[in-house]
């Protein structure tokens, strides 16, 4: 009776380096994805003081808030009138007055 060998034929080399290419190529995206949607995350809290908490008075409507060298830096308000001036905004594209009043 003859036994079989045990090396590995071609089809079955070029199905095991297809799957090891496929999975180096979606390692990265797949790692991404996994990060973005929190999986394996662990919740926890930032424990913020009164003294780390500060105002800053006549700004009412802040928005697009940007974190730059340590310091955050965002677009704001001193009251609501000018905000429902400008929009929506190519209405008053034309009435220089109205930007430099906002």
């Amino acid at each position: 009776m003859a036994s079989k060998s045990s090396t590995v034929g071609p089809k079955a080399l070029v199905l095991s380096a297809l799957t090891i290419g496929l999975g180096v190529f979606l390692a990265r995206p797949v790692n991404r994805v996994t990060t973005v949607l929190g999986f394996f995350r662990t919740p926890s809290s930032t424990i913020v003081s009164d003294a780390d908490f500060i105002t800053i008075d006549d700004t009412i409507v802040c928005e697009d808030v940007h974190l730059h060298s340590g310091l955050l830096y965002t677009a704001c308000e001193d009251s609501y009138a000018p905000r429902f001036s400008w929009f929506p905004g190519l209405g008053v594209l034309h009435d220089p007055l109205t930007a430099s009043k906002s």
